[in-house]
């Protein structure tokens, strides 16, 4: 403590690891110098950061001044007041009544020629003689990014006069997006709000207590708050300690809460019939004496618990153990430092470790190193350097490879540099309100390649322009348009809406984009030699997209409508060939499922595709019934798909079977054993052998390593450890330890097919990720060395086996946003090998919309064409053998229950014939096998695979591919054109490859073609979800998800931050 000038100020703290939070004071008693990480009690000296702290002279409590270390300050120290190197300072300033009248920030950046620069942002506020707050003007320069609060002036009503009447944002030169409050309450509360479209919204006020009591979306065309049937109404109520009691949705069902006596939550209730006594699901939460949540348990509508999850807390009333429900001896631990701060993450069996990550801080409490433990002892380290913010700046990989994301003063990474960009940076260019502007790659080496993006005043994105151009054939010049536009709000000016959609409800949001999707040979209707897709946009009056109008430069064209529930779920579809997808919500026995999908149809309720679909309570898909039948034992029946859980809601069997279920008349069938961590060990199929297919369905057993990699996929039920060869062979990371220190691949023993071999050494490039060789060393004939190659960029260019194979080189076509526009390989057919080429193009969201497969001698070329619905999920896909003969061609109908993918109807023209399948999936929703659904008698197997962990699979029904199915894992899309063969044509070497989102994954080197342009934040440069393709999945090529994220099966090998979110997260 200090007593300077009389008063008793708090000088300094001291935390349990003998570290100190130091301050300075002024004689107002007011810190005027902040040191954190302090290696002592005195201010003056040590310390890892540092803050200076400035107040206004008029009103001596307001700061006036912050002053801290700038990022690019080459090693000098920030002194107190110094406005210059090395400071970032922040300015307020008053005016004469006290209010804030503008924010100055000094900050140091990288400018577009990667120099530092010193930019000066200020955003100002205006007000009126009233002293309301009228006008915000800024950062950005000029009169631009400006926002403007208008007020009623309605003296002789009292109910508006004085209140905010209108808030515009400005979103170019001239125009505002603007939000209007048309009605208040007594209390002040907005009743009646214009939206940007021009639609209302109406709100009611709790007349005691002024809280939300209803919301109301006017969806029949109102102009003021008069009801309608069509109107979307949330309801809520709270009791007189203002908790929520009661949430009565737009579909008329509802949620209620429950407390105790201490006012915690204790019991939730799903009521369809909005009546609190009635049956159906429920959940209850149970607390200790001090009132940590102890356990969290789920009922179905007779009062069985569904699932379980229990907590225990240490004396700090820090998180302990997270129980395994299914075997509550088991548990993941967690312990903390002297500070607090989380220090390792521990699943245990009760006897030993079975995955572990620890981590390391500095004296200010951030982490400096992340210990990966792989096996007992054994760990991978990880060091890390933060900002002074407090943003990371540095990793270094267990191998000592170094990422380094260099921040300017606001904390926004300026310049990317990583081992596997070619051996230059990224460079990134910001504005003065932190939106992206340039993009620099191989920035200081040859070829740099430039983007650059424009934004609209209130940050919306609107051109998108990439490096590359095309060519005009005719003159040889380049011909440059932005890859893709966008417009908002209104058409007028910039386009028409189409004949036959509708472009309604535009304000505020998209209403067209147009994106380049590739070069042409000939100049097309703008002349810009592009083939380019246009699509507008139509909204309902809550915002929800309806219409979808796709045009092409060549005439195509392709419309989409869907429609909604009342609570925002999908309905129904109308697909770009009018064929109608919907879902049915609600089941008459059920009290809890009034906003679940009950049914899928097509074209009407009267033709559904399944039906009877049941959930657990607040839970997954448990049930549904299929449309097709089998005789089995027994009469003819209809097929049910039925799934079971255990009580962590984790996979436990995925039955296809007949109902009613005589005898056993499972006719498929995927089960699932976990370890004490929850991790899955066997993933058994049934039946292995007989029924309508030869040969044998093989089961894959896992083991894992303590960061949760798969090292081992064995036929073997039980295996301790992995075979070397054999037919129970799949996959076996043999080396050790069975991954590099950064997680790369080392050596792999998997079959080979067509020789006896297994081996798989893969050799990186020295410095990188990159793999440069994978050497077949063994077997008959020994296969030898794949070569592969990278771009600049980190981009895979080439991959060729050099040692054996003369047909096999595939190479590599980018585009500037890194997907992959072009495979070329050889294929053989009719004897004769042949170079095709497969072109690919991507619409503004990054989802490829066109596939075409060119063959080099014949001349001819097939195309795919894709649709997608709101979800981003693959809905339709017309595909045409031969584009010369346009009138032969299959349309493929994609049916989803959730991310389930549930059945392909496939319509082959012009003879206009329908076949359908039913898809089985595995507890990660990847598809297995494929049974048929005929018009009359028993359905039949068509397909399934022997599975590989990494998704190199083999078919075992169906090997010519006769059946559409190119689904692999979640996010997926194989393109089995693309495999590279042995010499005899039709052996395969390396599988196809695989789009996954914004990247392109390879299943016969577990990893990704393109470096991850996320890579400082994800850490890895190429390896897929963490080499754990059983227990995780990436979506999109950007991000590893895990199921059940905070419920215990994946903390230890959590990063610290999501740790973290679990831990701190929001507690009933």
């Amino acid at each position: 403590w200090g007593a300077a000038g009389g008063a008793l100020d708090l000088k300094a703290v001291k935390d349990p690891s003998n570290f100190y939070t130091t301050k300075e004071f002024n004689a107002n008693g007011l810190p005027t110098k902040i040191v954190y990480g302090d290696n002592d009690s005195n201010p003056a000296t040590g310390g890892q950061r540092v803050l200076f702290v400035g107040y206004d002279a008029t009103f001596p409590g307001r700061v006036a001044t912050t002053t801290r270390q700038r990022e690019f300050a080459g090693g000098d120290v920030c002194l107190s007041g110094y406005a210059g190197d090395p400071c970032t300072v922040s300015t307020s300033t008053y005016t004469t009544d006290g209010k804030l009248d503008a924010v100055q920030k000094v900050v140091n950046t990288l400018d577009s020629s990667g120099n530092t620069a010193e930019l000066t942002y200020t955003t100002d506020y205006s007000y009126d003689t009233k002293g309301r707050l009228t006008q915000i003007n800024g950062p950005l320069s000029g009169s631009d990014d400006v926002t403007i609060f208008e007020y009623w002036n309605t003296p002789s009503d009292p109910l508006t006069h004085g209140f905010v009447q209108n808030f515009k944002r400005k979103k170019d030169a001239t125009n505002f997006v603007t939000q209007s409050s048309l009605a208040f309450d007594f209390w002040g509360n907005p009743t009646a709000i214009t939206d940007a479209d021009g639609t209302v919204s109406c709100q009611f006020f709790s007349a005691e207590r002024g809280y939300l009591a209803q919301r109301r979306e006017q969806m029949a065309g109102q102009t003021d708050c008069t009801p309608d049937a069509a109107d979307l109404v949330t309801t809520y109520a709270r009791d007189t300690a203002l908790r929520l009691t009661y949430h009565r949705r737009p579909d008329g069902s509802c949620m209620f809460y429950e407390y105790d006596a201490r006012g915690r939550l204790s019991k939730t209730k799903r009521r369809d019939d909005c009546f609190e006594p009635s049956g159906g699901d429920r959940q209850e939460y149970t607390y200790s004496d001090d009132g940590l949540l102890t356990k969290i348990e789920t009922f179905d509508a007779g009062g069985a618990v569904s699932k379980r999850q229990e907590l225990t807390y240490f004396d700090s009333r820090r998180l302990e153990k997270i129980i395994n429900p299914v075997n509550t001896a088991k548990w993941t631990g967690l312990t903390y430092e002297a500070r607090g701060l989380l220090d390792n993450v521990v699943a245990a069996d009760g006897s030993s470790n079975l995955s572990k990550t620890q981590w390391g801080y500095n004296a200010d409490g951030r982490v400096t190193s992340e210990k990966r433990y792989t096996a007992g002892t054994s760990f991978d380290t990880w060091n890390l350097l933060f900002d002074w913010i407090g943003n990371q700046q540095q990793v270094i990989d267990g191998d000592s490879k170094v990422t380094t994301s260099m921040r300017d003063d606001l904390g926004r990474v300026v310049k990317l540099t990583s081992p596997d960009l070619g051996g230059f940076p990224t460079l990134r260019v910001f504005d003065a309100a932190s939106r992206l502007t340039t993009v620099k790659e191989t920035f200081g080496g040859a070829g740099v390649r430039t983007h650059t993006f424009t934004f609209d005043y209130l940050g919306r994105p609107l051109d998108d322009d990439y490096h590359g151009t095309c060519t005009n054939t005719a003159t040889g010049a380049q011909v440059n348009v932005p890859d893709i536009v966008r417009y908002y709000d209104t058409l007028a000016g910039r386009s028409t809406c189409p004949s036959g959609t509708s472009c309604s409800n535009l304000g505020g949001r998209l209403a067209h984009v147009k994106v380049k999707l590739m070069c042409t040979t000939v100049a097309g209707p703008d002349a810009d030699y592009t083939l380019e897709q246009e699509t507008w946009f139509g909204y309902d009056a809550a915002g929800r997209l309806t219409h979808e109008y796709i045009k092409d430069d060549n005439g195509r064209t392709a419309a989409h409508v869907y429609a909604w529930t009342k609570n925002g779920a999908l309905q129904q579809v109308t697909l770009p060939s009018t064929t109608v997808l919907g879902a049915s919500f609600d089941s008459t026995g059920g009290n809890s499922d009034a906003d679940k999908i009950t049914a899928l149809w097509r074209t009407n309720t009267s033709s559904p595709i399944i039906d009877n679909v049941l959930y657990q309570p607040y839970g997954p898909v448990r049930q549904y019934n299929q449309m097709n039948t089998t005789t089995g034992i027994g009469p003819q029946g209809a097929l049910r798909t039925k799934i079971d859980h255990n009580l962590a809601y984790r996979h436990v069997n995925n039955f296809v079977r007949k109902e009613p279920n005589a005898g056993d008349n499972n006719r498929l069938e995927v089960s699932t054993q976990e370890d004490a961590q929850g991790r899955v060990t066997w993933r058994g199929y049934f039946p292995t052998t007989g029924l309508d297919w030869p040969g044998q369905r093989k089961h894959s057993w896992f083991l894992y390593d303590m960061q949760n990699r798969v090292i081992c996929e064995t036929a073997t039920y039980g295996a301790t450890s992995c075979p070397t060869s054999g037919s129970a062979l799949k996959n076996n990371h043999s080396a050790t330890p069975p991954f590099t220190a950064a997680g790369d691949w080392k050596t792999l023993l998997r079959p080979i097919p067509g020789s006896t071999g297994v081996v798989h050494n893969f050799a990186l490039y020295t410095g990188t990720h990159q793999i440069s060789t994978v050497t077949q060393s063994d077997g008959t004939p020994t296969l030898g060395d794949t070569i592969v190659s990278y771009d600049s960029r980190g981009n895979r260019n080439i991959d060729d086996n050099q040692s054996g194979l003369t047909n096999d080189i595939r190479t590599y076509t980018y585009d500037d946003r890194r997907n992959v526009t072009n495979v070329r390989g050889q294929y053989k057919t009719a004897g004769t090998w042949r170079f095709y080429n497969v072109g690919s193009a991507f619409d503004a969201k990054n989802r490829r919309v066109f596939k075409s497969f060119y063959d080099e001698t014949t001349l001819k070329t097939a195309t795919w064409f894709f649709y997608y619905d709101p979800y981003d999920r693959l809905v339709e896909v017309r595909h045409t053998p031969d584009a010369s003969a346009s009138a032969t061609y299959s349309l493929f109908q994609l049916v989803w229950l959730g991310d389930k993918l549930v059945l392909y109807w496939q319509t082959d023209y012009p003879s206009v014939t329908t076949s359908k399948r039913y898809v089985q999936t595995d507890e990660s929703q990847r598809p297995v096998a494929m049974m048929s659904w005929p018009a009359s008698g028993d359905a039949v197997h068509l397909w399934n695979i022997n599975s590989d962990a990494w998704g190199n699979d083999t078919i075992q029904v169906d090997p010519g591919n006769s059946f559409f199915q190119p689904i692999l894992f979640a996010g997926q899309y194989k393109d089995d054109e693309t495999i590279a063969w042995q010499n005899d044509g039709s052996t395969r070497h390396r599988p196809g490859l695989v789009l996954n989102g914004f990247r392109t994954y390879d299943p016969w080197t577990g990893s990704y073609l393109q470096v991850d342009p996320l890579v400082d934040s994800t850490w890895s440069s190429y390896v897929y979800v963490d080499s754990n393709p059983v227990g995780k999945t990436d979506r999109d090529g950007l991000m590893t998800f895990m199921s059940g994220e905070c419920v215990g099966d994946n903390w230890e090998t959590m990063t610290l931050g999501e740790v973290a979110s679990c831990v701190a997260g929001p507690s009933p």
